[in-house]
């Protein structure tokens, strides 16, 4: 059985139970030294699509890159999250997106200033 869910920013194809997103391991190397107010500019307008395959794994295609590596994985593991978190009606898909893009920035904040955040 196919369930396909539409939704503001971003499409979800779901073709069995949704597995658990694995965590994003990216060496501290992999983090662009982009200014905060750079990405804060660039998040709330690149657009995410998710799809999760038969085998269970996800793949996303972003509209544009924010330009971190980091910022951009996060952005799909979000968007993923936040659209199972709707299909369960545990949380508003807007609410939850907009939730998950200041979290992501905080943390892209932290580390740029030497507080830990995406690293620690």
């Amino acid at each position: 059985m196919m369930i396909a869910f539409a939704t503001g920013f971003a499409t979800l194809v779901m073709a069995q139970a949704a597995a658990p997103l694995p965590p994003i391991d990216l060496p501290e190397s992999m983090l662009n030294p982009i200014g905060v107010s750079t990405i804060a500019a660039r998040l709330p307008v690149v657009q995410a699509n998710v799809a999760q395959t038969a085998e269970g794994g996800w793949l996303c295609a972003l509209s544009a890159s924010t330009g971190s590596v980091y910022v951009d994985d996060r952005l799909c593991q979000s968007t993923a999250v936040c659209l199972i978190r709707q299909s369960a009606g545990v949380e508003d898909y807007e609410k939850c997106m907009r939730d998950e893009r200041k979290d992501i920035l905080d943390d892209y904040r932290d580390t740029l200033e030497g507080g830990g955040g995406l690293f620690s």
